[in-house]
């Protein structure tokens, strides 16, 4: 059983600690963060080797400023993302750390439908604001509890579902990793244990290649478990209790979960809003035959003219390309329309023909 409540600095650190603050001296930090038990975690994280904790953290003020982090909580998400999206906040492990839920194959089509308009970056920023709130509860607790201070929070992937699709097409555990790592880089020693539940045995080709790709102190804090429940639920309900776990997870809370990813259901396939705003109810509806072609053309009469679609196809995937005075602009794929509603804009940057096809 790993350490529920995170250690302060030891005597021997003091001294580590001392040096480094005296290093970080112009950065300003807020009051949580400038706490003993927070600052030694970078120290830690580089296993005392100064020259690199002080890099790092002024890489991560860099990153802070990259994301704007200080304003992220204020940041409007994009319309819908909190169901795209799901995860839950579903409570503290017995040591007062937030536990976060992440059903990660709930994730897929809309990641890669995200990634295929181009907008990886709004889903890290998502990624970001998500990472914002979880530290932001960190903070509120440690508030509130006497004389014990929250500097960790405990992560479950729940892996049901994962099969060979997402093996060929890794974009959800791609991006995941990324902003993983970046968890990592820029909240050392934040992660208390992370749990990989229901990973099939395909998951064990993947998780070597992600071993690789994080640090041993972080690997060393992850649980795998397969799809043999009672394991991994008497795992969970050994740090968490019941009344902090949804009752999926065993315990006793309502599945806030699965009522996100019903809506998202609800949204992408019967006619609710896309991420447009736009009503799927509002648009045209045509047939096109198999080994036909749709093309809709378009005179563009200024420069920077924002053109936009959205669409949705009833049964199968569709292929898919944008052409511009006869230069292919947005490039021709195959879009699984049938599982989500596509969207996207392309900004023209002169006048003349555009087609869709």
């Amino acid at each position: 059983m790993s350490t529920l409540i995170y250690p302060p600095p030891t005597e021997e650190e003091k001294p580590i600690l001392l040096e480094f603050r005296n290093r970080i001296s112009d950065i300003i930090l807020d009051e949580i963060e400038s706490l003993d038990i927070h600052l030694i975690k970078w120290p830690r994280a580089r296993n005392y080797d100064l020259d690199r904790t002080e890099r790092m953290i002024r890489r991560s003020l860099e990153w802070r400023k990259s994301y704007d982090y200080e304003n992220i909580l204020s940041w409007e998400l994009p319309l819908n993302y909190d169901i795209y999206f799901p995860y839950q906040i579903s409570g503290y492990d017995n040591g007062g750390s937030p536990v976060i839920i992440v059903p990660v194959c709930e994730w897929d089509v809309y990641v890669r439908k995200e990634l295929m308009e181009g907008r990886k970056e709004l889903v890290h920023r998502f990624l970001v604001n998500l990472t914002a709130k979880v530290m932001q509860d960190v903070k509120t607790r440690s508030n509130v509890l006497d004389n014990r201070i929250i500097s960790q929070c405990v992560i479950i992937f729940d892996l049901f579902g994962f099969n060979i699709r997402h093996l060929t097409s890794v974009s959800v555990p791609e991006v995941l990793l990324e902003s993983f790592r970046n968890f990592e880089r820029n909240f050392p020693e934040t992660l208390r244990v992370a749990y990989v539940i229901n990973a099939p045995s395909l998951f064990a080709l993947l998780f070597p290649i992600v071993k690789k790709m994080l640090s041993a102190k972080t690997t060393s804090k992850v649980q795998l478990y397969d799809g043999n429940s009672s394991k991994w639920k008497k795992a969970l309900l050994c740090e968490i209790s019941e009344s902090n776990l949804p009752i999926k997870y065993g315990g006793t809370l309502p599945d806030l979960l699965q009522k996100k990813i019903e809506a998202a259901k609800l949204v992408s396939e019967n006619g609710g809003l896309g991420m447009s705003g736009i009503s799927i109810d509002a648009l045209n509806t045509v047939t096109i035959g198999a080994g036909s072609k749709l093309n809709l053309d378009y005179d563009i009469k200024d420069s920077n003219i924002k053109i936009s679609w959205i669409f949705k196809s009833d049964a199968h995937d569709i292929g898919f390309l944008i052409n511009h005075n006869k230069k292919e602009v947005v490039p021709k794929r195959r879009i699984n329309s049938q599982d989500i509603v596509n969207e996207g804009s392309y900004i023209c940057p002169g006048i003349g023909k555009c087609k869709f096809m």
